[in-house]
Parts: structure tokens; sequence; C-alpha cells
């Protein structure tokens, strides 16, 4: 699958359960899987709170490794746990990468995981964090209507994972819970998919009795988001894909000439307008 769309510079991989078992066998048995096609280092961050741990791999040719947050390792503050650093040329602040598998279960915990991100939106900050966020994005204007689950469809063990608790629910009916999307989106990220327009559900069809959604997003600070190379995102849908995962790939591309164009623009204008 993902010889299937050549140039992948960085995968963000999720539920690497069992990675980090046998001397990381697994681990380092995928990275010998796509070091043929440049994903040649990767980087795993244990879950703290289950087995389905998080992974990146990079394409070294292109991004040099400068630093990895792990939960384990001392001086690591509350929001800096899975991150990566990596120096891309052509940018000069660290480009930070986050592969992220948020908890299904509950909203309150996915609100407190997004509202440990919103520094990586601060203004000349390239953050990419990309991933399954178990939740929709906030509504957005200029788009195809999104699809919007059933919640009732679902037995009623299931029914409360994904939708906002109770005293929350608009008349007591069940409803999505976008409350962490909206933290992000408010803090000024963006979901490549809004941008694209592209509302395309990002798991298989019979997931959830048909109730899946578009809940795996990559989401850029606003540096990145202005970088977007317009056309290239795309949610893979396929057999193959299917037979895979549950998830589909999603994919999109970032021009970081783009950030030097505008970054030599700002200059300029700082220069004639100098006294």
């Amino acid at each position: 699958l993902i010889a299937q769309v050549p140039g992948i510079d960085i995968l963000l991989f999720q539920e690497a359960r069992s990675f980090d078992s046998d001397g990381q066998a697994l681990r380092f048995r995928a990275e010998g899987l796509l070091a043929p096609l440049g994903l040649d280092r990767s980087f795993l961050t244990r879950s703290t709170r289950g087995q389905l741990h998080e992974m990146m791999f990079i394409r070294t040719s292109r991004l040099r490794p400068v630093a990895h947050f792990t939960p384990d390792l001392p001086g690591v503050f509350h929001d800096q746990p899975g991150w990566v650093q990596v120096q891309a040329d052509g940018l000069d602040a660290p480009l930070h990468l986050r592969s992220v598998q948020w908890a299904h279960w509950n909203g309150d915990v996915r609100l407190d995981e997004a509202q440990k991100l919103t520094r990586y939106a601060a203004p000349g900050t390239a953050a990419v964090s990309g991933g399954d966020f178990n939740s929709l994005w906030p509504d957005f204007p200029g788009h195809e209507p999104e699809f919007e689950p059933d919640w009732e469809a679902l037995p009623p063990h299931k029914r409360h994972h994904k939708t906002l608790p109770p005293g929350l629910r608009p008349d007591g009916r069940l409803a999505s819970d976008r409350r962490a999307l909206t933290v992000l989106a408010g803090a000024g990220f963006t979901s490549a998919g809004c941008a694209a327009r592209d509302v395309t559900v990002t798991v298989n069809a019979q997931i959830d009795n048909g109730q899946g959604a578009r809940i795996d997003h990559l989401v850029l600070s606003p540096l990145l988001a202005a970088a977007l190379v317009h056309g290239a995102y795309r949610v893979h849908v396929s057999d193959t894909g299917n037979r895979a995962s549950d998830h589909r790939l999603v994919t999109a591309q970032v021009d970081l000439d783009l950030i030097t164009l505008a970054a030599s623009a700002d200059q300029h204008r700082a220069r004639t307008a100098a006294p």
C-alpha cells in the first residue's frame, strides 16, 4: 500500500501493538521493509494507557533527527511525549512531528490531549500531527455535507465513546463529541482534509455498523498549513487498504519552499518599510 504512494517522507503509524516486545523485533522488521522505499528510520513512543503504541518512519536523506521525547525520559514536559523533531532542508526552525492515537472511549481524555498540543500552533512553529483522533473535526464552511454517524444505530455499549456525555447533549440527543478538535481548530491548527474540502470517511465501510466517520486527520500548524499543496490531499480507498487495516491511508503534501518564499517576502517588506 505504501509503495503505491511514491515519495513519502514521513509515515505516521498507529496501533503498533507488540512493536515494543521481543527486543522491538516488529519495529525493526517494519523498518527493514520500508527502508527500500526510503523510509529508513523509525521512532516508537510507547503508550502509557495500553498497547496501542505510536510510531513514525522518516526519510533520513531529507530529514535529520534532532530529538525524540518519550514518557520514560527525564525532564520531559506534559506536552512533549511522542513528539519528534527533525531538521528539514529549507526550514530554519525544527519540524515537529507527532503520530496520534487518541482514546476511543472518552471525549474528556481526548480533550485533555488536545489542550496539551495547542502551543504547537504558535507563530513560527512548524508542526504536523496525524493519525486516529477518534473524533470528527468541527464543521467548516464551503464543503459537501460531512457524514454524521447515526449513533443510535450502534449497540448501546458503543454509543457513548465518541458522543457528548450526559449533560452536554443537545435536547438529550446523542451527538458527536467534537470538543477536542474544536480546541485544536481554535488554537489555529488546520485539518488537511478541511483545507482540501474533502470530507471522505477515513474508516472502512463495515466499521461501527457503517457509522464510521472522518476521524483520521493530518493536522498542521498555521506555518505548515500555508504550504499545503493544492490537490495533494487524498483518502486512499482500496481493497488492499481494506485488508490491511480498518482505517484508510490518508496523505497530503507540504511544499517547504512556499514557507521560504513567504519568509523572504516578509523580510523584503520589512526592509522596504524600514525608515
